[in-house]
């Protein structure tokens, strides 16, 4: 039977899958490479070919003329290498030919014998295996498509809930955004409404003025608006009460459980353009 790649219970039979694997698993030739004797070039000989095909050997020369020379499908040179091996004690010289590893192949399948027939049923069986191996890795492929698809939509519906609440959020902030803006701008409509100092900094930021709560006081102590005092309740003067700058609305607020009532210092819209104009100057 054929060469092994390694000792074996029993005998390589081409087409048994069990055996193909056992010697591909364990060197980096194929099984009929190794029965064809291809060496580390990739190359085997005529006569080792006819050996392996187990052919009577008074007919090398009709074989090797026939199926290598006169072959319409092989080339000199590429497919197949002749020189000749001298005879013994003189005798007459013996042609050879080297052979590619595809071409011997090839050949092997033509035998018109047993081990032709061996040949054959070995690529049948390559090719079943192959494609047992491409059944497999399209399972293993879709398999792990299907899981992926699931996992996704699994996620798709833990982040449905955060996109709405995000989006919720965001039409939240745009609404507070927009209440502030309509209240930094309320001393623009005709009623005449007034705006508290801290409203007043806002407003002054969105129009481009940059401004903190303290420098606007300042701004107020020395045009005359409001008194120079401490207290948190900077109260306007007279003049700018009765110049329509300034006016005041009464709040509430609770110390040690006692209701209070104070006055809030109020800029209006002329009080507003009359600051706009200090800063610009």
């Amino acid at each position: 039977m054929w060469t092994k790649a390694k000792p074996l219970d029993k005998p390589f039979i081409f087409g048994k899958d069990e055996y193909m694997e056992e010697i591909i698993n364990t060197t980096t030739q194929t099984p009929i490479e190794i029965a064809l004797g291809i060496d580390e070039h990739g190359m085997t000989t005529a006569r080792k070919l006819y050996e392996f095909l187990e052919m009577d050997k008074s007919h090398y020369s009709r074989w090797y003329k026939q199926n290598i020379i006169n072959n319409a499908f092989a080339a000199e040179n590429e497919d197949y290498f002749p020189f000749a091996i001298n005879g013994e004690c003189g005798g007459q010289a013996s042609k050879d030919a080297k052979l590619t590893a595809d071409f011997a192949k090839k050949l092997s399948m033509t035998a018109k014998n047993e081990k032709g027939e061996e040949a054959r049923c070995y690529f049948v069986a390559v090719e079943n295996m192959a494609k047992k191996s491409t059944i497999a890795w399209n399972e293993t492929i879709n398999k792990s498509l299907l899981e992926l698809k699931e996992m996704i939509a699994v996620q798709s519906l833990q982040i449905s809930p955060l996109a709405s609440a995000v989006t919720e959020l965001c039409i939240t902030v745009k609404d507070l955004i927009s209440d502030k803006k309509e209240k930094t701008s309320a001393y623009n409509m005709t009623d005449g409404s007034a705006i508290t100092v801290e409203e007043a900094v806002d407003y002054l930021r969105d129009k481009g003025i940059t401004i903190d709560l303290d420098s606007l006081y300042s701004l107020m102590i020395e045009n005359k608006m409001i008194r120079a005092t401490r207290s948190k309740w900077r109260l306007p003067l007279k003049k700018a009460l009765t110049d329509g700058l300034l006016t005041t609305r009464k709040c509430l607020y609770e110390v040690d459980d006692v209701t209070k009532a104070y006055e809030e210092t109020m800029i209006t819209p002329i009080g507003m353009e009359f600051i706009e104009s200090r800063l610009c100057c």
